[in-house]
């Protein structure tokens, strides 16, 4: 599976021959571990295919019945799960994959309702399988495209505080933050075009040059955190804020 998976000549024969080989040992009544899962998934989203969200979804979908089925039969060993070859990371590239596909409402719905399914995962003992910062960043970026979609600035808010809300309680549950976080909710403040949330995350961006500064955690500020400011404040037409933050990255490059 993992030669098919990983295979670069023909991505999508590659994809259907991974597909295929979990098909077959699920067919002779075998429990696998995450990795077959995993590496079925992985296919599909580097096959570059038009219809990979729907293929990989549809592989996510058996996953998650044989959860079930396994979480029904107390006899059952749970599925394996390994760092490397993650739960989280099975849900997470579906739904990079639904969300990179299309920005529209369905793809946004499609990957909020994979991440209630993987909560209930993730709440069972059954499962060998714990939160970590891929599950925070999939469910922070589906949060983030779904601002985007919203005219009502009253809704828009109250979307961005559970953001900010959902960033900070992780932070206390030994999950930590990345600098992907703290840029998706960089991303949905700064598209949100008004100062008030422009200034939280200019207040977001200090607060990671400071962990930086100090060696806490990976949540060094790269190119993208300052960008996505500097673009929402030249929309507002606050010029003296984006060429000041201009000047804060180029500082920051001769300081190495």
């Amino acid at each position: 599976m993992e030669y098919w998976s990983q295979s670069s000549q023909a991505k999508r024969h590659g994809a259907i021959q991974t597909e295929r080989l979990l098909f077959r040992l699920l067919e002779e009544g075998i429990i696998l571990p995450t990795e077959h899962y995993h590496l079925a998934i992985a296919a599909w989203k580097y096959s570059e295919e038009d219809d990979s969200p729907q293929k990989a979804q549809f592989i996510l979908d058996l996953f998650t019945t044989r959860f079930m089925e396994s979480e029904k039969f107390k006899g059952m060993p749970p599925i394996a799960s390994t760092p490397e070859y993650s739960v989280t990371r099975c849900f997470a590239m579906v739904n990079e994959l639904h969300l990179f596909a299309s920005a529209d409402m369905g793809c946004v719905e499609k990957a909020t309702s994979n991440m209630r399914r993987l909560e209930h995962i993730l709440k069972s003992k059954h499962f060998d399988v714990s939160p970590d910062v891929e599950s925070l960043n999939t469910e922070l970026f589906a949060l983030a495209l779904s601002v985007r979609k919203i005219m009502c600035i009253k809704e828009q808010k109250q979307k961005l505080e559970r953001m900010e809300k959902l960033l900070a309680k992780k932070s206390h549950l030994s999950i930590a933050p990345n600098t992907q976080s703290f840029n998706t909710l960089i991303f949905a403040l700064s598209k949100s075009e008004t100062k008030e949330l422009l200034e939280r995350a200019m207040s977001l961006l200090g607060h990671m040059e400071y962990l930086s500064s100090n060696s806490t955690g990976n949540v060094l500020p790269n190119v993208l955190s300052y960008n996505f400011l500097i673009d929402g404040w030249s929309k507002i037409g606050e010029t003296q804020n984006a060429f000041s933050l201009l000047k804060r990255m180029i500082k920051l490059q001769e300081n190495g």
